[in-house]
């Protein structure tokens, strides 16, 4: 995971695995929890003909943020037609300045491109964003404010935002100890991961340059102005969005955000009604 090394299946291996479990256990749809599934484009332009050639009737997800430099028009349209639903970029940032600093071979121009043919092709698209690299500036922020708002006029469904943590054995890490920002204790090391806590503390913010309070107010800022722009450019999705929340559908993360504070309304509700129902008196049966 750690080196510059890339190892692959062959894509009819992972596509006989596949139809085993079709086969065998009737499973229809596949997430894949790879950070480097589409890496080299010939290899899913591969896979995704193997799934088509043997059809096999399933859907499949890229759900954890995947290399959008090789998705084109032909990418796009094929790995659809094999079933992939949902694909999730990772830009990291909207700073250029950022990208370059944590080593992210990525030009905002290669993100629009795969963003419009993965939009064209129907491909239900979320795009990753990280807060508080170690040198983050307000700038760099706002820069990841106006990128959203563009992602959102393009047609990205959602957005995730969350906080940098730094990760054993890579470069930051080690800048990190350096600097003194980390200590290598017991403490540290048993700390879990909190890039996806809503609010993130001045404890666990390795931003050099920008305090936690304002990292905290940038990402709802983020989320504010993408999806006001995806409803003011695209306004059938807010229609969508009520009909999924009556129903209990989910076809964006945001769905799944408002059907979950929808399941625990009703359950909050449910307890407070349980809790005024007066209790009924416990009969004895009568002694013969």
């Amino acid at each position: 995971m750690w080196t510059t090394r890339w190892y692959a299946r062959d894509p009819k291996d992972v596509a006989d695995e596949i139809q085993h479990y079709v086969e065998k256990y009737g499973a229809t749809n596949f997430p894949f929890q790879d950070l480097t599934a589409i890496l080299k484009r010939e290899w899913i332009l591969s896979f995704a003909r193997e799934l088509i050639d043997r059809k096999l009737q399933i859907t499949w997800q890229l759900p954890s943020g995947t290399r959008c430099e090789v998705v084109d028009e032909e990418v796009a349209e094929l790995v659809y037609l094999s079933g992939c639903r949902s694909m999730n970029f990772a830009p990291e940032s909207g700073s250029e300045d950022t990208r370059r600093e944590i080593k992210k071979r990525m030009k905002t121009e290669s993100l629009f491109s795969a963003v419009r043919a993965s939009v064209k092709h129907k491909l239900n698209l979320s795009c990753f964003i990280v807060l508080g690299f170690p040198k983050d500036t307000v700038a760099d922020l706002k820069a990841s404010v106006k990128l959203a708002r563009q992602l959102a006029r393009m047609g990205v469904d959602d957005i995730c935002c969350a906080f940098f943590f730094p990760l054993p054995a890579t470069e930051l890490y080690d800048y990190l100890i350096g600097t003194g920002r980390i200590r290598l204790d017991d403490a540290f090391l048993e700390t879990p991961l909190h890039t996806h806590d809503r609010f993130i503390t001045e404890e666990r913010n390795y931003c050099e340059q920008v305090p936690a309070k304002v990292l905290n107010r940038y990402r709802y800022t983020i989320l504010l102005n993408f999806y006001a722009f995806s409803f003011l450019t695209h306004p059938s999705r807010f229609f969508r969005l009520v009909y999924n929340v009556i129903t209990g559908r989910e076809t964006t993360k945001l769905d799944g955000f408002f059907n979950e504070t929808k399941r625990k309304l009703w359950l909050s509700v449910k307890n407070i009604f349980r809790r005024r129902k007066p209790a009924v008196p416990e009969v004895l049966p009568a002694r013969s």
